[in-house]
């Protein structure tokens, strides 16, 4: 009897795409503690909840993103956020970052190479953790309402409300989008509305005569807003009966986000969020 040994092996060489990923755990950091890696010979991905179980995120990256992708079996890796984050915070946009693992050890290697002159070479070793969290399915859905949003702008209106509640409600008809503060989460005296026109969205598309009246949590859309840097459009999707989708396309390959995700998962490398409606009055 032979006993297989699960190699993994991964480079991302290109800097932008090594800022990609460390922008990723910067922020992942702040609501997950330990995450699975979960590899196979065609995609790397993770999926995690943050403590209080309100906030789902998920990260797929096709073998095509990364420089060289070896995966000889499927292999699941435990690893704490923050210690994952402060190794990609000793890279610089000269290194090239590689993770390597064998089963023949509870440890992950990563390295970060450059041939520059002045370039320090660094070499860390994580223990693994054995955490025991199974992949939820997540049904593909029609959603009432599909918004594309330049990411930035988003961003942006999202801070600035968060300053006056802990609640967010958000409209949608066939005329506009409406973000507001709800009046029973008002911090002191104040509120914020703001209305988002169709000529302030890159693509808007909503049911015949529907409407949308549905509350979010701030702070978590504060949390799923700061990964802004990582693509031009954000893609919201709204429904009374799912929870809010927010996605994030690492490689948009036209001038329509909603568009590009009918591509195919497979086809499609992403960061995505969903977060369930609260249930309040207005």
């Amino acid at each position: 009897m032979y006993l297989i040994t699960i190699k993994m092996y991964i480079t991302i060489a290109d800097g932008k795409k090594c800022a990609y990923f460390s922008t990723i755990f910067r922020h992942m950091k702040t609501k997950i503690g330990d995450v699975n890696f979960r590899f196979t010979q065609e995609e790397f991905k993770i999926q995690a909840m943050d403590g209080n179980q309100i906030g789902l995120i998920e990260l797929v990256l096709n073998r095509d993103w990364f420089e060289e992708y070896s995966v000889s079996q499927p292999c699941t890796l435990g690893l704490n956020c923050e210690l994952f984050d402060k190794v990609l915070n000793c890279a610089n946009d000269k290194h090239s970052l590689s993770l390597h693992f064998t089963d023949d050890g509870d440890t992950l290697e990563v390295h970060l190479d450059s041939d520059e002159k002045e370039i320090i070479n660094m070499h860390f070793t994580i223990n693994l953790l054995d955490l025991q969290c199974d992949m939820l399915m997540i049904p593909e859905v029609e959603y009432d309402a599909d918004i594309a949003i330049r990411s930035k702008v988003f961003e942006k209106t999202i801070k600035q409300m968060i300053g006056f509640a802990k609640t967010l409600n958000i409209q949608c008809s066939e005329d506009a989008v409406t973000l507001e503060t709800t009046k029973e989460s008002t911090l002191g005296n104040g509120s914020a509305k703001a209305n988002i026109n169709l000529d302030d969205m890159q693509e808007y598309m909503i049911e015949e005569d529907g409407h949308i009246n549905l509350n979010f949590n701030l702070e978590y859309l504060n949390w799923m807003v700061q990964f802004a840097s990582l693509s031009e459009y954000a893609s919201l999707h709204f429904s009374p009966q799912y929870p809010m989708r927010l996605r994030y396309d690492l490689d948009i390959i036209s001038d329509n986000p909603i568009a590009d995700e009918e591509v195919g998962s497979e086809q499609v490398n992403y960061i995505e969020f969903y977060l369930a409606p609260q249930i309040d009055d207005f």
